[in-house]
């Protein structure tokens, strides 16, 4: 069967498919990139089959025409090994690894070429991870080693490899003291280190187990000389100072000198009421504009008398170091309500930014309400509001955007989330369209969930799930109609093995065309229970109420970005989790 097709005005191609009963087919895809009448790459594809008709290798050629001669310059080979007798219904081998107290020793993931239509899994993987993790004698850990290899050819043996080993100790009170991260690249696998680089933090602690001192180093070996490397350069420290009032910090010093930069300093103020709640903080940087721009930072909280935030305001404002006027403020505020059980009730939010001495004052305004309903403890409507300063005046308008959440539940399991949005289009106070802008159902069977589906205007999305005797999960299926054509586009199965004290020990994964093995990559199981009891979360919905006060644990260093971050608590810890599936929780009992 020979088809043709013409490209855009800079290309054009030819493919040529061969196609045998059982569904396999060889391919010829020659392209014309500048149409001068030759190819300019070839792409052959070929299957050789066994007895059986069965695929055992696949083979692909590409050409390469570098000066349009019609004749080849250059050539590369992909061939790949299939097992016939290794299907898409086998298992992976044990791939996880505890000692005798249960701690997780080592944790193995190999992903395997797969072919879609003979459901044949390739003899040698083509990528692996090796995790191996110690732990003192009291269970606490000590280090991970990450080994990641590639066969590149597909032979069976490893062409290149990366290590990447993270070693931490500690003190009597469980203070980090050294952190220690080693990577190792081995590109051509020969046995030497091309690139080694090694980088080592300490950290000293006063005598409240208060930060003093965070030091960065590291060092490097880049030219392939068997692991030498340079001597240790120290990237960055930190240094803190405290003030302690009443056994609390209310003034922290803070100074970071980064490698080839000018010393940056910060001083944290806090202030605490009588009852030793946090009320307001504030600090000042020292620019990095040459002092010619003044920055500052500065955060109000108040609570109710359960102790409970009911706001947050927080500002940033910015000006010139000659000038006594703000040039810039930005503000985010946010209210909390409660009923007399505690529940959330109201949340308001919003967002100011403006330029005082400005043409236009007032630059953006958001601004918007969320209002939550419960039946016996349990949300059943979510409304959420948000408005429009049309003319920037500072007057809210109309909403614009109404968000409606209304939720169903199966005994205690959430059973159906649907969201309605409604736009007002013109600003005339009413609701132009109202549409459906996602549903999800879940389905039980007696506390096990079985199935869901998350529909929405563009796709459909579905997931399937099986159970053994003890219900564990067995399978998982889960497809995609990603543009709502009722095509399927992504489907994804996996099969998890349990030894016999009913412990993970092997998750096998086909996911278009590929397979993964191992507890690393299993698709949407983002967090697997390492103990193996129970996989899956769901229909659990709730609201996640204002911390009793907000928790700073210090500023932060990033050594990949060079750049510190000293902020403030994020006020806004109201989270639903609304998310329908949660994979990384515990089954319903």
């Amino acid at each position: 069967m020979s088809a043709c097709s013409g490209g855009g005005s800079s290309s054009t191609g030819t493919t040529t498919i061969t196609t045998y009963p059982f569904g396999v087919e060889d391919s010829v895809v020659e392209t014309d990139t500048n149409e001068d009448g030759y190819w300019d790459v070839r792409e052959t594809t070929s299957h050789t089959l066994n007895g059986a008709l069965q695929v055992v290798e696949i083979t692909t050629t590409t050409e390469y025409d570098d000066n349009g001669d019609g004749l080849t310059d250059r050539r590369e080979v992909v061939t790949n090994s299939y097992d016939p007798e290794t299907l898409s219904s086998s298992t992976a081998a044990a791939t996880r690894v505890v000692d005798g107290l249960g701690l997780l020793v080592g944790v193995v993931t190999e992903s395997y070429g797969y072919d879609d239509v003979t459901g044949q899994v390739a003899l040698y993987a083509e990528e692996g991870r090796d995790d191996t993790y110690r732990y003192d004698a009291d269970g606490n850990h000590l280090s991970t080693t990450c080994l990641h290899w590639f066969d590149d050819d597909h032979d069976g043996s490893v062409d290149n490899h990366a290590t990447l080993e993270q070693i931490s100790s500690y003190d009597a009170s469980g203070n980090i003291l050294v952190s220690t991260s080693i990577e190792e690249h081995d590109t051509d696998a020969d046995g030497v280190s091309d690139y080694e680089r090694e980088q080592r933090v300490t950290y000293v602690y006063d005598a409240e187990g208060s930060p003093l001192s965070q030091s960065v180093y590291y060092r490097y070996d880049d030219d392939g000389d068997a692991g030498s490397l340079e001597p240790e350069i120290q990237e960055a420290v930190i240094s803190y100072d405290y003030v302690y009032t009443d056994g609390v910090i209310t003034q922290l010093m803070l100074s970071l000198v980064a490698e080839g930069e000018e010393e940056v300093a910060i001083t944290l103020q806090s202030v605490y009421d009588d009852e030793g709640m946090l009320v307001a903080q504030s600090y000042q940087p020292v620019s990095d504009d040459e002092s010619t721009v003044v920055r500052e930072f500065s955060a109000q909280y108040a609570y109710d008398e359960a102790g409970r935030m009911t706001s947050c305001i927080m500002e940033e404002k910015i000006r010139l170091a000659d000038s006594a006027s703000w040039q810039h403020v930005r503000q985010y505020g946010y209210l909390w309500g409660y009923d007399s059980d505690g529940l959330l009730t109201t949340e308001t939010a919003w967002t100011r930014v403006e330029s005082p001495e400005g043409s236009v004052p007032l630059e953006s305004y958001s601004y918007s309400t969320e209002t939550f309903e419960y039946e016996n403890g349990r949300p059943i409507r979510i409304c959420l509001d948000e408005y429009t300063d049309a003319d920037l005046d500072g007057e809210l308008d109309y909403i614009s955007l109404r968000t409606e959440s209304t939720y169903s539940y199966h005994l205690w399991f959430l059973s159906s989330r649907v969201v309605t949005n409604s736009y007002d289009d013109d600003g005339d106070g009413t609701f132009d369209r109202v549409l459906e802008a996602e549903r999800r159902d879940y389905l039980y069977e007696g506390n096990l969930l079985v199935e869901g589906t998350i529909t929405t205007e563009d796709q459909e999305e579905a997931f399937y799930l099986d159970y053994d005797n003890q219900q564990r999960l067995l399978g998982y299926r889960y497809t995609n109609d990603e543009d709502g054509d009722s095509v399927v586009d992504t489907d994804m199965t996996l099969a998890l093995d349990y030894s016999v004290a009913g412990v993970v020990t092997g998750v096998f994964e086909k996911n278009d065309g590929a397979l993964a093995t191992g507890l690393l990559e299993v698709g949407l199981v983002d967090n697997v229970d390492l103990q193996g009891t129970d996989l899956f979360s769901v229909g659990e919905v709730d609201v996640d109420y204002p911390i009793s006060q907000p928790v700073w644990d210090g500023p932060r260093f990033d050594v990949d970005t060079r750049s510190y971050s000293l902020i403030f608590p994020n006020p806004k810890v109201l989270s639903l989790l609304d998310d329908g599936i949660v994979l990384d929780g515990l089954l319903p009992h």
